[in-house]
């Protein structure tokens, strides 16, 4: 009996022996196995959350656009004075008066550059851009009959643009951009007035154009929104006062011939009903009447303030 105890012990430890190395590869492959499992997680994660590529070298596409504050200084003074004036003498001829003339404040601005990154951080940008400004205001004036007068001033320039980009990465997402440089600008002035009572009208047409230099620089930021692209919201400072205005005058009435007069845009103050106005128009020559002060050669100023977003295209 004995002996038949032990056989069948034995019996059980050698089959012990024989399965341990195949239990112990089973366990093993099943390690490997979970181990697999955890790396393809871990990966996927990494994947997720890792931050989204930013600024890097080669070429950058950016596109922005949006609206900027003008000062257009002796514009906005010609334009104030000459309805001034005309308000002036409707009421001194007993005309209630509505209205004033208006200044040009507000404006858009297009811009696109293509970037040459040559780090992560810096690059030099080409491009170029669109700037307009306008506005429409009206007087009236009313005594045994009515009337108004409209002014419709309008200023625009193409800027061909060089400037330097500055990147620093902030966190996983979001980069401190900012950019000086300066450009090449083609301006263009012109300024619609036009006067109508009792069936009589007066129209005055003027168009110039004029070529100069102007400084520009932008602070913002880049929020990355994919490996290769970003969203761009950024504010920017200019400075561009542009002279020597070369063009045409054409002014017309119901009751006569039309004239028209090629020459310089100028600036001056007109003494008359004991004030002075500022006007800016084309004259063959600088003005010379003891009754115009001031005259002088006027200047388009494009400088102000802009606030432009859009998107930057990493190739």
């Amino acid at each position: 009996m004995k002996d038949t105890k032990k056989g069948i012990l034995s019996i059980v430890c050698l089959m012990v022996l024989l399965l341990l190395p195949g239990l112990s590869k089973a366990e093993e492959e099943k390690a490997r196995v979970i181990e697999e499992k955890v790396n393809i997680r871990l990966k996927q994660a990494y994947q997720i959350y890792q931050p989204i590529a930013g600024p890097k070298s080669g070429l950058s596409l950016r596109l922005l656009g949006g609206i900027n504050y003008l000062l257009a200084k002796d514009i906005n003074d010609g334009v104030q004075g000459w309805g001034d004036y005309w308000a002036d003498s409707a009421t001194l001829s007993g005309y209630s008066v509505e209205g004033e003339a208006k200044p040009i404040r507000f404006g858009y601005d297009f811009q696109g550059d293509i970037i040459i990154n040559f780090t992560p951080q810096f690059g030099i940008g080409f491009g170029g851009g669109y700037i307009q400004g306008s506005k429409t205001s009206e007087i009236s004036f009313a005594n045994s009959t009515e009337g108004n007068s409209t002014n419709k001033p309008k200023i625009s320039a193409i800027p061909v643009r060089v400037g330097l980009f500055f990147n620093l990465p902030m966190n996983q997402t979001t980069n401190f951009v900012f950019n000086i440089g300066g450009g090449y600008y083609f301006a263009k002035y012109s300024y619609n007035w036009r006067a109508e009572e009792n069936g009589d009208w007066m129209d005055l047409e003027q168009s110039a154009t004029a070529r100069g230099f102007g400084f520009h620089g932008g602070i913002g930021f880049e929020f990355n929104l994919a490996p290769n692209m970003a969203f761009v919201l950024e504010g920017q400072g200019r400075y561009a006062k542009i002279g020597g205005f070369e063009g045409t005058i054409d002014r017309s009435t119901s009751w006569g011939d039309p004239e028209k007069e090629e020459g310089k845009l100028y600036y001056g103050e007109v003494t008359d009903m004991g004030k002075k106005y500022p006007f800016v128009f084309i004259f063959e020559e600088i003005p010379s009447d003891p009754d115009i002060s001031e005259a002088r050669e006027a200047k388009v100023d494009f400088s102000g303030f802009t606030i432009v977003a859009g998107i930057i295209i990493r190739f």
